[in-house]
């Protein structure tokens, strides 16, 4: 930072060029100061020195004025103490205190942002500019001769150390790395008493935050060693502030750095790590129930939780094989040492440890440890223990976790759990989707999701996290999981009936969207049926065949279920946008031929039910929705929330998706062939259009239609299916046999999809082989007195099959009827083929030029943007050309008035010359000659000096002789001469700088 700058705008005042800084100076205060710097310069008695170094400390304490009065000068005197004056222990200490007072920073100024420059920092500033002063700080901490082995000399030291962190870090890093011992001296400093130790453990821990090389020096010095012995004489974590200093230190050393990782690896320092947390393992104190983790327990926990979570945690970049097989060897080295049996017990063994975040670290390091690592996933599958004095699988615990707690950070990390678990895990996502199956003991897993699922309804946010993790099932592609997931039948929850898995998924959806449910909820449940769909067309064909399915979808984007939030809208244009890619390229084996007829029902379904720029304005107002730009625009990992149920994954989902959808409804927008051409036994409308007329074999007609289909949706009085005369479920119950069909008999011959899409899609969703009675309970219908149907009556059951064989024989002479009059009106029709053609082509140009002009206003609209912005970009780029001409005038004006003042003194001092030169000659006498009174002048003062050289000759010659005398007389006595006439001429034999050596910069 440039507070050098904001001094001169901050403080106002004169400018003075001290090393490129402006300051403004108290008079008074910036005297003294520099009075004190003079005698700490010229005291020759190291009793007055440290008399002036003890008042400078004085005056510097807690006075901005006077750190700003000390400037450069003063600090430079102050080092030279340091360098000099090793022997003076006194003035040393002194002189550290006067730095440590002129670098301090007041408590109100640390967290002032954007408020002007301290005296402090910009004194720690001026200290760092040279690097011998930070040298010369270091020396100090050496041992002797070079350093100065005094308790508060290294004291002082490495807090005036610590003082420079904050503005001058990498300075002192590079300081600390170009000195040959620097680390290691730090290191040695772990050593000494608890003061030192304790400021030398801050110290290490901002030096190792962001540079490598002093982690690893430090590391190879024994750093863990020692942290660990300072940790076992605190006590462990049930130590203080110093065990979480030490803690976070550990981290610092091996966050990002392989190296630093194996060293701790190999050398035992795991099981260190763990023994931290036994105590706790077991203890009743710590668990939930008993009396709470205090404080400081707490966050030294968490600070070993960090620790592992740093080891166990994925590379940064997958394509760096030294850091990929850190983190594999890493994982396997916790499991060996137990970190599977540990975190559990610590977690949610009778519900955990007392401190919520504690048991999301936890849980958080426990996901880590087994993400990718089949061997681990085993194991904690098939680990038990004790929750609500029950043994409970250590899956179906965290699942409970995840849907009953209410703190934040713990759902997340559960969610993280269960999703690491099932993440590339096909056979753990088979085995836990058959405990969704009917009949099973309870309570098991799969019953504990429906139940939670069932919450839906209620809008609770318990059904959104179900449906996450029933997701999470069906993640990955697995083929077999979906296709087992299709023949699922489930409990419905309040009822005594059963149902597939997909269709109550669907019941739910209705209910949320109908009566207003949270946003989220029908958000949560629209990802789970597009990760079942994503590739898998049967799971399509399911979703769409039901008319009350297609319907509800249908209606979501038209609007025709009221107002939606955007998110759900865009989700639900997804949704279709998956399955009709699912129908391009699906998972399974049979290639994309059986599908064809598929994927033109959808691509129809969207061109005349809901429209093409309808569904494209719902598909691409999905990154302007808040719960997407929430994500995109927060940097790094997401937990599960129950305000947002997107994440980053989804987000990369729909940028690759989404072209895919826009390509094929884009390029592959064709006309419709006629209803006789696509399905001759088809007798009703196509496309579940049971309003609308069939289409005749006109293509000119086709045409018409499609752009009138195109260019605005159908209303629903126009042909279009009112969606909420069709939102309540077809109702589906056992059979003859007792049991529900399998729906994958109906997808087990792709060729028998070709009869269903050209009929009417009310019999086109006969979901199965067999229209099987099924009734739907109030609670997912519009309220009309419906009674509930039992489904054990024989009799009941006899009756329902009668009733349905005669609504299927009224449904056949209907569509007879309609398809009677559709060939009359294609009979109209086709009597006006040439005016038709001429209001299709005439459409199809306007058509044309809507959507060129769409596009017109689209680019013109980025064009006034941009514009937009160029000019913003040039208003500020003027400003700041007009402030940098002003500053360049106001420059040149100063430099014209200073050189215009120093012309008027060079003038006013060249009239004084002449004036003297005018008075000189006006008194001399006139016709004088003064050449000869100066000669003889000269002539003089030669004969005096050749006098004076003549008796300091004889003087020296005298004293000569008194030397060799005594010199004679001292050797005769056995005197050494030479060390007697040593120092002669110096007092005390000390030898001073003169005045013009002193370095006053």
């Amino acid at each position: 930072m440039n507070y050098l700058g904001k001094v001169a705008k901050g403080v106002g005042g004169v400018l003075k060029a001290v090393e490129g800084v402006a300051v403004n100076r108290d008079d008074a205060v910036s005297a003294e100061v520099e009075a004190i710097v003079h005698r700490i310069l010229e005291s020759t008695l190291n009793e007055d020195k440290r008399a002036a170094v003890g008042e400078l400390r004085d005056l510097l304490q807690d006075n901005p004025k006077a750190q700003l009065g000390i400037g450069s000068k003063g600090l430079s005197v102050l080092c030279e103490i340091l360098f000099n004056s090793r022997e003076d222990v006194e003035m040393i200490n002194g002189a550290l205190e006067v730095l440590l007072a002129a670098f301090s920073v007041p408590e109100n100024e640390k967290d002032a942002r954007n408020q002007e420059a301290s005296a402090g920092v910009i004194n720690c500033e001026l200290f760092t500019q040279k690097p011998e002063n930070l040298s010369v700080v270091l020396s100090l901490l050496e041992d002797e001769p070079i350093g100065v082995n005094d308790f508060y000399v290294r004291y002082h030291s490495v807090q005036l150390l610590t003082c420079l962190l904050n503005t001058s870090i990498f300075k002192l890093q590079e300081a600390i790395l170009g000195s040959p011992l620097g680390v290691v001296h730090l290191m040695d400093l772990l050593k000494e008493r608890e003061a030192i130790r304790n400021e030398v453990l801050l110290l290490l821990a901002a030096l190792t935050r962001q540079n490598g090389e002093i982690q690893k020096i430090a590391a190879f010095e024994g750093a863990f060693e020692r942290l660990f012995n300072i940790i076992g004489e605190e006590g462990g974590c049930d130590g203080g502030i110093v065990v979480l200093d030490c803690l976070q230190l550990v981290n610092n050393l091996i966050r990002g750095n392989p190296h630093n990782q194996k060293l701790f690896r190999e050398t035992g320092f795991v099981s260190q790590l763990l023994d931290l947390l036994k105590p706790f393992e077991t203890g009743s104190d710590g668990f939930s129930g008993g009396a709470p983790l205090q404080e400081h327990n707490a966050g030294n926990l968490k600070a070993v939780l960090e620790t592992l979570t740093l080891l166990a945690s994925p590379p940064s970049d997958s394509s760096d094989s030294t850091l990929v097989e850190c983190y594999l060897t890493n994982q396997e080295a916790l499991a060996s040492f137990g970190v599977l049996s540990i975190l559990p017990r610590l977690a949610l063994h009778e519900g955990g440890v007392s401190d919520a975040s504690v048991r999301s670290g936890a849980l958080r390091c426990l996901g880590f440890a087994i993400l990718g690592n089949s061997k681990n996933r085993m194991a904690i599958q098939q680990s038990q223990l004790p929750v609500n004095g029950a043994m409970t699988g250590l899956i179906q615990a965290t699942l409970q976790t995840a849907l009953s707690t209410m703190d934040a950070d713990e759902y997340g990390a559960a969610d993280y759990l269960l999703q690491s678990f099932f993440w590339n895990n096909p056979q753990g996502q088979v085995e836990h989707l058959a405990t969704l199956q009917v009949g099973l003991p309870e309570p098991s897993f799969g019953s504990e999701v429906i139940r939670a699922l069932g919450s839906c309804v209620e809008g609770s946010p318990v059904g959104s996290r179900a449906a996450r993790v029933l997701r999470y099932l069906f993640e990955g592609g697995n083929v077999d999981i979906k296709h087992r997931g299709l023949a699922t039948v489930v409990q419905v929850v309040g009822d005594t009936r059963q149902e597939y898995l997909l269709n109550w998924c669907m019941e739910l959806l209705t209910h949320c969207l109908q009566y207003g449910s949270s946003w989220v909820t029908s958000a949560s449940l629209l990802r789970l049926l597009i990760a079942w769909v994503d590739v898998f067309p049967p799971a399509a064909q399911a979703l769409l065949e039901p008319q009350h399915q297609m319907s509800l979808l249908v209606g979501v984007l038209t609007g025709g279920l009221g107002q939606q939030d955007q998110t759900v809208v865009s989700l639900t244009a997804l949704l279709l946008g998956v399955c009709l890619v699912a129908t391009e390229r699906p998972g399974i084996d049979g290639g994309s031929g059986p599908w064809e007829p598929m994927r033109d029902f959808i691509a129809d379904l969207i061109s005349t039910s809901i429209g093409f720029q309808l569904y494209f304005q719902a598909l691409e107002a999905f990154p302007m929705t808040p719960a997407f730009s929430q994500i995109a625009n927060s940097p790094g990992p997401h937990s599960a929330s129950d305000t947002n149920p997107l994440d980053l994954e989804f987000l990369q989902y729909c940028h690759q998706i989404v072209p895919e959808i826009h390509g094929y409804l884009s390029n592959g927008r064709r006309q419709t062939p006629p209803l006789e051409q696509q399905h001759p036994e088809a007798g009703s409308a196509p496309l579940g259009d049971a309003g609308q007329a069939a289409r005749t074999n006109s293509p000119e007609v086709v045409a018409s239609e499609q752009v009138s289909a195109r260019s605005e949706p159908s209303p629903v009085a126009g042909g279009a299916p009112d969606p909420t005369t069709h939102l309540a479920p077809t109702p589906i119950s056992v059979g003859e046999s007792g049991q529900v069909p399998h729906p994958s008999q109906a997808f087990s011959d792709g060729a028998q999809l070709e009869p269903h899409y050209g009929n009417d899609v009310t019999e086109a969703g006969q979901f199965g082989q067999t229209a099987v009675g099924r009734h739907t309970p109030d609670m997912y219908t519009h309220p009309q007195g419906m009674t509930p149907v039992s489904n054990g009556g024989g009799a009941e059951l006899e009756e329902l099959h009668a009733l349905r064989s005669e609504v299927e024989r009224l449904r056949h002479e209907n569509a007879n009827l309609r398809f009677e009059l559709d060939k009359s009106i294609a009979g109209e029709k086709s009597a006006n083929v040439s005016s038709s053609a001429t209001i299709a082509a005439v459409e199809a140009r306007a058509s044309q030029a809507e959507a060129a002009a769409a596009s017109l206003n689209t680019e013109l609209t980025d064009l006034s943007r941009a514009h937009r912005d160029v000019q913003e970009l040039a208003a500020r780029f003027e400003q700041e050309c007009k402030a940098m001409a002003s500053q360049k005038e106001n420059a040149e004006r100063e430099y014209q008035i200073a050189y215009k003042q120093l012309e008027d003194h060079a003038a006013h001092l060249g009239n004084q010359v002449q004036e003297l030169e005018t008075q000189r000659q006006a008194s001399a006498p006139a016709g004088h000659d003064f050449s000869e009174a100066i000669q003889a002048a000269r002539e003089e003062a030669q004969r005096e000096a050749m006098e004076s050289t003549e008796d300091l000759l004889v003087c020296l010659g005298l004293e000569h002789e008194k030397v060799n005398r005594l010199s004679r007389r001292l050797e005769l006595l056995g005197e050494d001469v030479p060390t007697v006439l040593d120092g002669i001429g110096q007092p005390d034999g000390l030898i001073f700088p003169r005045r013009d050596e002193v370095d006053l910069t």
